[in-house]
């Protein structure tokens, strides 16, 4: 079946009562596939680039970096972003994550009031930024990590003085924000 056929078929199928004149319809002979997914194209019916999944079917680098440092804590929702190779991931405990390609935290937030453990904020932070947030002894009152798009870190903390330290990209301290 040519991919023209396939996407008539698919369109007719979706909007069930429009019919559009690209190709003539399939014939009776012709096994059609239908995903399971809708397509959307254009705003209408397409391609899926986003979707919700099942804890086993994300990236396995992002399944490793949570089984090591919760790994007591079960994933309660996940989201792949199929086309950038991204996930989003909500943690049972109230824990968010946001990966990039490869298991990179993006982004990493513990739950209202709560700290990161000491080894995640190791994990993410370049060890230089670690060893800055050890001697201020502001380690175990992280409370989010931002990535700001390989440029740098912000570091949140729980207590307000400062609320927010900023790293460079290789964990050199910056500023102290509030």
């Amino acid at each position: 079946m040519t991919i023209r056929r396939y996407l008539f078929v698919m369109l007719s199928v979706a909007l069930s009562s429009t019919l559009f004149a690209m190709s003539p319809g399939p014939s009776e002979s012709d096994s059609i596939a239908i995903p399971d997914y809708p397509l959307m194209i254009n705003g209408g019916p397409g391609i899926v680039i986003s979707a919700s999944v099942a804890a086993d079917q994300l990236p396995e680098a992002d399944r490793n970096f949570i089984g090591k440092y919760y790994p007591q804590t079960s994933i309660a929702k996940s989201n792949v972003n199929f086309i950038k190779g991204t996930a989003s991931v909500s943690l049972s405990d109230g824990t968010k994550i946001e990966f990039g390609n490869g298991g990179v935290v993006n982004d990493i937030k513990a739950p209202e009031g709560k700290a990161l453990p000491e080894s995640v904020v190791e994990a993410v932070l370049p060890e230089r930024a670690s060893h800055h947030l050890r001697q201020v002894n502001a380690l175990s009152y992280v409370n989010a990590i931002k990535n700001a798009h390989g440029r740098g870190f912000c570091v949140m903390q729980l207590n307000d003085n400062p609320p927010q330290l900023i790293f460079d990209i290789d964990g050199l301290f910056i500023v102290a924000a509030g």
